[in-house]
């Protein structure tokens, strides 16, 4: 448990982080989304990559953004990057998945009035709520593409009247 950094002993927690493996979330997505003819770009974790993230938020065709929620506790972070893409980017649709927002529905299933209230919170156009959302996110981004509706892809929640609906 004792942690060995540079020649010095480093016994902090501060370089022990997440953001120095690959993304595997991003590599199975990306995957997914490349092999299905869509052109992707990415960013491994938020933190590391802000700095990048606004050049090509501004300079790219960017139709959709993918967060995903694999290491996501809270809502709170998830706002965060929202409110950063749609600053550099009001166009892109913003679409939010996997474990935490999976957990997030379950919890609030039965009272659809809270987990409206945690999901305007968070900001996004869509989220999905699905184990495996590879399929699901490339249906919403070729409905983006198609200006196409979302109503028959399965497992999105999207904005409806003032509210959300669920596809399904």
């Amino acid at each position: 448990n004792l942690f060995y950094s540079g020649g010095a002993g480093d016994l902090s927690f501060d370089h022990t982080t997440f953001e120095h493996s690959f993304n595997t979330a991003v590599a199975n997505i990306g995957t997914y989304l490349a092999r299905n003819g869509f052109t992707i770009d990415f960013v491994n974790t938020f933190n590391k990559g802000r700095a990048e993230l606004p050049d090509l938020l501004e300079n790219n065709d960017v139709l959709t953004v993918a967060i995903t929620t694999t290491f996501f506790i809270s809502a709170f972070p998830v706002g965060q990057i929202v409110r950063f893409v749609k600053r550099h980017n009001r166009r892109a649709k913003v679409v939010v998945g996997g474990p935490f927002i999976r957990n997030l529905v379950a919890t609030y299933r039965q009272d659809p009035v809270e987990l409206a209230r945690v999901l305007d919170g968070m900001g996004a156009d869509y989220y999905v709520v699905s184990g495996e959302g590879e399929e699901t996110l490339a249906r919403l981004i070729q409905a983006e593409k198609d200006g196409a509706p979302v109503d028959g892809i399965p497992n999105v929640y999207h904005r409806a009247g003032g509210g959300y609906a669920f596809t399904g």
